[in-house]
């Protein structure tokens, strides 16, 4: 049996097996390794596939760190393509810059139920988490420490408002996509294509669900076409989320763009 936790941790999981996620959370209170968990709950932030500028994302990803600080542990349910998600992969990258100990629980199941086995996530490098402690004072500026502001990138550059960011499922690799042209096409539920060379996947744009008032729009989706799939979507590292973020005249190395 894995150690108790503290009173509360925080519960991530991939949103097709959202079903586990109650008796998950029963299991942990009743044998004591947490008192209880906090998750998000499917389509809570953002649906499945939904396309956002980066500078939406670095929100929702501020929105759900802000829930993560409360937690004194971090478990996931283990299941096939846990990491497949720029979600889960920024929920485990939060979970390292926040927590002193980056230790968690793999949740699984046994031959009697449920089992925690212990996870010792690589701790985050002092350098890496600086640059991400930049980032959120600058998103969060009722925060922004008298002195920290020379430190902090110009807010908005040209892809974190201009471009959608892709998270391609089926090379695992990222693209950036001109909004003008993803919205034109989401109107008529047409393709566009991942920018990786060596994929180039078509994924199907609609748009779906209601107006998303934390968007000022209807969600667009991109669905991929082909049933192929990477065993898990690459973490986006610091200096490329920074580079979203601030750069405006060209994009991180490995993200490929597509021009129209």
């Amino acid at each position: 049996m894995a150690t108790r936790t503290g009173p509360t941790a925080f519960l991530s999981y991939r949103g097709e097996i959202y079903q586990y996620v109650a008796p998950v959370r029963q299991w942990l209170r009743s044998t004591g390794l947490a008192g209880d968990a906090i998750f998000m709950r499917p389509e809570e932030l953002a649906l499945d596939h939904e396309l956002m500028l980066p500078f939406e994302m670095f929100e929702l990803m501020l929105a759900i760190w802000q829930r993560m600080e409360k937690c004194g542990a971090f478990v996931y349910i283990n299941s096939q393509g846990y990491l497949s998600s720029i979600w889960t992969t920024l929920e485990v990258t939060g979970w390292r810059f926040l927590a002193s100990t980056a230790n968690g629980y793999a949740i699984g199941s046994g031959q009697q139920g449920y089992v925690a086995e212990p996870v010792s996530f690589h701790p985050m490098p002092s350098g890496e988490k600086r640059l991400w402690r930049q980032l959120r004072v600058h998103l969060e500026p009722m925060g922004v420490a008298k002195k920290s502001h020379l430190m902090i990138p110009n807010r908005g550059g040209r892809y974190a408002t201009s471009y959608y960011l892709l998270p391609c499922r089926v090379c695992g690799e990222y693209s950036l996509l001109p909004k003008k042209a993803v919205e034109s096409l989401a109107k008529k539920s047409g393709v566009i294509r991942c920018a990786q060379p060596a994929c180039q996947a078509d994924h199907r744009l609609k748009r779906t669900g209601r107006f998303n008032a934390m968007r000022y729009r209807v969600p667009i989706v991109a669905v991929p076409l082909s049933s192929r799939r990477a065993p898990s979507l690459r973490p986006l590292t610091v200096e490329e989320i920074m580079h979203l973020y601030s750069n405006g005249k060209q994009p991180p190395p490995a993200i490929a763009v597509r021009l129209r």
